[in-house]
């Protein structure tokens, strides 16, 4: 029996769910646009790789070897959107707030709606650092406030509104 259909197929698997895999982190970690053109680069030249190799034009191990960039970049995308001069820190906390509170804004009585928001905020706990007491702390101690309280009372205090605001602005000064 011959292995090359089997290592044909699971260089093609490992391409397909390391793409889906790094397309999520660079959505969570807010990358610029530079960031998918060079993963989208990288990926075209392993898919090449892989098509060529089917073809057998090329050997399966160019197809492996043209996988290895693939494989570090869906590893790791901070490096990535470093690399292509964005910034990896928590600038998807700005999107999942937005996020939130377009939620908020929207919110039906249904069960599910409110099972999705409160599930959307105790994930902000990711962005929490381990020291606490900074403003990326106080954004999510914040907003997950807000959602318990429109969830319990039904409506939200414009005060804590203002202080996210104030919030988000000033993580955007600080470059976030």
């Amino acid at each position: 029996m011959d292995a090359r259909p089997f290592a044909l197929a699971a260089g093609a698997l490992l391409l397909a769910a390391s793409l889906v895999w790094l397309l999520r982190d660079l959505r969570r970690f807010a990358a610029p646009r530079g960031s998918y053109l060079v993963g989208g680069l990288v990926y075209a030249a392993a898919a090449t790789a892989w098509i060529l190799a089917v073809a057998e034009i090329l050997p399966a191990w160019v197809g492996w070897l043209a996988t290895l960039p693939v494989v570090a970049a869906t590893l790791l995308p901070r490096r990535l959107v470093q690399l292509t001069g964005g910034k990896a820190g928590p600038g998807g906390l700005l999107h999942d707030t937005g996020e939130i509170r377009l939620m908020l804004s929207t919110l039906t009585t249904s069960r599910l709606a409110r099972s999705r928001l409160r599930a959307r905020a105790s994930q902000l706990d990711r962005w929490r650092t381990r020291s606490g007491g900074t403003a990326v702390d106080d954004l999510v101690g914040v907003v997950q406030d807000v959602v318990e309280e429109r969830l319990e009372k039904g409506h939200i205090d414009p005060s804590r509104q203002r202080t996210i605001d104030v919030l988000e602005e000033d993580l955007r000064d600080r470059g976030y």
